[in-house]
């Protein structure tokens, strides 16, 4: 098919050239990728107009860039495109301008000039210091991409240079605004001998490595501040901080226990010589003191080391300077000797070594607690030999090794002195139990001072039982109580002694109980809820009960005083209060009964539900008006009974029947009262005379009978 300038013409009924007979109804046409066709299929008369795609720039029509022979197609220059070479001369006439060289410093020269002036090299015998730097390059600004970089051999990158001036080496490290480690990696100072003084790790630590002497001289501490400069001109009232560590507050560890952590640690060295020497005094810390005042500085509290809060530990031992003082609790002006003290002595309790003062009024100065398996005193004293005088066992009671014996508590002068055998003893007081043999409490100014041989008491108050020395088993309490002469108690108690002197007067009784003394009575008493109370509950008197299978009970025995030789005895009164009027006046007291000697007074109405007389049968004789060989009896006591008279033979009646004597006389009169018991008795007069001993039964005149028994009960009261 001929070629017609890009584009063929058909006509409907033509031909286009002799290629044969035949008819042709339609016509289309295929471009390779880059073309385009238009006006394709032509079924009559037509036009197959091809057109080039468009492209975007920078692209030429070529083979494959791989050097392959293939289909043409449209893509951008490769370096293998070009000759090996170019003379300059095929690139305009060979010169480039300052305009399409403009990062040489923007000067007008040529391009060599300006490279002789910023790309001159100076070896290392012709260098001169003339403010010429000998490469000169400028970067854009800001930019992420470096404008030098310097490569091995194997195109590795080794040093990069960014526009701020940041360096980054084969090593990882950048130098612009700072030095930084990345990860995995460290920045290690050197000095000129190829010795490591510092190095910054990983995650922003610093280690710094102790200075060489190599073989000999003293190496500089790493950390020096030498000089004779002064900070001048700090503001005013402001805190300067010399060295200031300020790490992040919270630090985050995965989930896992630690068994230490120290935010700031510092090993202990070794000291070590070549030959045999001494260090006298060596520290792994050491401060020289607190700070100085200057010109026109008070320093109200000058502290040598502040800690601001938290506990602070100490695992191994803390010593103090043969005068210096602990201080607690911001205490001031020591004693001379004073090396620990909590508060401010006055000076009158300063020459100690010790002073602890409580803080607050409810604060306990000392306190010491034991662990729950504590078999060790808790607190010892040692005399200058070394004995031990005092110790507070674990279980918290204080004791001592008196005599050589444990199990003994004593304070003040002279207790337990002279103790030898024995134990269980306590003592408090100058010269307490001063010759006790054991198990005694003796608590006051030579309590128990004399006794000896008494075990298992305890007394209490100065004085008291100073010179007993048998009694056991008693409790003592009151100044003075039981304190006699030596030798004039000589019973072995038990006693209970209360009261100031109580018991002085006692020579050998046991098994008994004083209240009170000549010198200080105690004559009223008052039991239950102290002297009174809103609500007085009942209270009951009684002897121990019985124990036990068929145990009898003990009586109680309530006495008056008794004198002695022909004197009055003590009474006993029992009295009762009268209901006064309403208020809170205390009522009075009214004697109900009265006891002594002699006879018993009730006043007022005396109401019992029974009486029983305790005596056996008064005695009864008969008289003439009986009758002959007549028969009488009685059955009861002085209280109270039955009289039974049978008649004899003979005459009867009108006369003296019977004669009654009582076992106990009373001390006036008695005035009897008889009741008929029977028919025949009723049927008859008596009449009755009395006295103190008895009483006599007098028959009337008429309606007697012989061998007739007649009956009578009786009561008997009298005064």
């Amino acid at each position: 098919m001929p070629k017609l300038g890009g584009f063929f013409k058909l006509g409907g009924s033509g031909s286009s050239g002799s290629g044969g007979s035949g008819t042709v109804t339609s016509v289309a046409m295929t471009v390779p990728s880059g073309f385009t066709v238009g006006g394709s299929p032509v079924t009559a008369d037509g036009t197959l107009a091809v057109s080039l795609d468009a492209q975007s720039g920078n692209k030429v029509l070529a083979s494959p860039s791989n050097g392959s022979s293939g289909t043409p197609g449209f893509r951008t220059l490769v370096n293998a495109d070009l000759p090996g070479s170019i003379d300059a001369t095929k690139i305009a006439d060979g010169s480039v301008t300052s305009t399409e060289f403009q990062y040489l410093g923007g000067v007008t020269s040529d391009i060599q000039a300006q490279l002789g002036t910023k790309f001159s090299l100076q070896t290392e015998t012709s260098f001169t210091n003339n403010s010429t730097p000998v490469i000169y390059l400028k970067a854009p600004s800001p930019n992420t991409t470096p404008f030098l970089q310097f490569l091995d051999s194997s195109d590795a990158s080794k040093l990069k240079v960014y526009y701020d001036g940041a360096v980054e080496s084969a090593g990882d490290f950048y130098s612009g605004t700072g030095i930084y480690a990345s990860t995995g990696t460290s920045v290690t100072l050197r000095t000129a001998g190829n010795i490591n003084v510092g190095i910054f790790r990983e995650y922003g630590s610093l280690s710094f490595e102790g200075a060489n002497p190599s073989t000999s001289g003293v190496p500089k501490a790493w950390l020096d501040f030498t000089g004779t400069q002064n900070n001048t001109g700090i503001t005013a009232s402001t805190e300067y901080n010399a060295f200031w560590y300020n790490p992040p507050r919270t630090y985050t560890w995965a989930t896992g226990a630690i068994t230490n952590q120290r935010f700031f640690y510092m090993r202990a060295p070794t000291i070590a010589f070549s030959g045999t020497s001494t260090v006298t005094t060596a520290a792994t810390l050491a401060i020289s003191g607190a700070p100085i005042a200057g010109t026109n500085a008070t320093i109200s509290n000058p502290y040598a080391l502040w800690v601001g809060s938290g506990t602070s530990q100490f695992d191994g031992n803390v010593s103090l300077g043969s005068s210096n003082v602990l201080l607690l609790g911001g205490a001031t002006s020591p004693g001379t000797a004073t090396r620990l003290q909590l508060g401010t002595p006055t000076t009158a309790n300063n020459n100690v070594n010790v002073y602890l003062e409580p803080t607050g009024t409810g604060i306990t100065a000392l306190a010491i607690q034991g662990n729950s398996s504590q078999t060790a005193d808790l607190l010892q004293v040692f005399d200058s030999s070394g004995n031990k005088i005092f110790a507070v066992a674990a279980t918290g009671v204080a004791a001592s090794a008196k005599g050589g014996i444990g199990a003994n508590t004593a304070y003040g002068l002279q207790a337990l002195d002279s103790l030898s055998t024995g134990n269980g003893s306590t003592a408090y007081g100058y010269r307490a139990l001063f010759t006790s043999t054991g198990a005694n409490a003796a608590y006051g100014y030579q309590s128990g001072s004399a006794l000896t041989s008494g075990t298992n008491n305890c007394i209490f108050g100065n004085n008291a039982v100073q010179n007993d020395q048998t009694i056991g088993s008693s409790v003592v309490i009151g100044d003075g109580a039981l304190s006699q002469a030596n030798g004039t108690y000589t019973g072995t108690g038990p006693v209970l002694a209360i009261g100031r002197n109580a018991g002085t007067d006692l020579t050998t009784q046991n098994n008994i109980a004083v209240f009170g003394s000549s010198t200080s009575p105690l004559n009223d008493w008052y039991f239950g809820e102290s002297y009174s109370t809103a609500s007085p509950s009942d209270i009951t008197f009684q002897p121990s009960v019985g124990s036990g299978t068929n145990i009898a009970g003990s009586s109680f025995y309530i006495k008056g005083g008794a004198g002695t030789g022909n004197a009055t005895p003590g009474k006993l009164y029992l009295q009762y209060a009268s209901a006064g009027s309403s208020g809170a006046t205390v009522q009075s007291y009214t004697t109900a009964v009265t006891i002594d000697s002699t006879a018993t007074d009730v006043t007022g109405l005396l109401q019992v539900d029974r009486i029983a007389g305790t005596t056996s049968a008064p005695s009864i004789s008969a008289g003439a008006a009986a009758g002959t060989t007549p028969t009488v009896s009685v059955t009861g006591t002085d209280l109270a009974g039955e009289i039974v008279i049978t008649t004899g033979t003979g005459s009867v009646g009108d006369g003296t029947l019977a004669t009654i004597t009582l076992n106990t006389a009373f001390a006036n009169d008695c005035y009897p009262v008889l009741q008929a018991a029977d028919s025949d008795s009723r049927a008859v007069t008596i009449s009755i005379t009395h006295s103190s001993t008895g009483f006599t039964i007098v028959a009337g005149a008429v309606g007697w009978a012989t061998s007739t028994e007649y009956r009578w009960t009786y009561i008997v009261a009298g005064r």
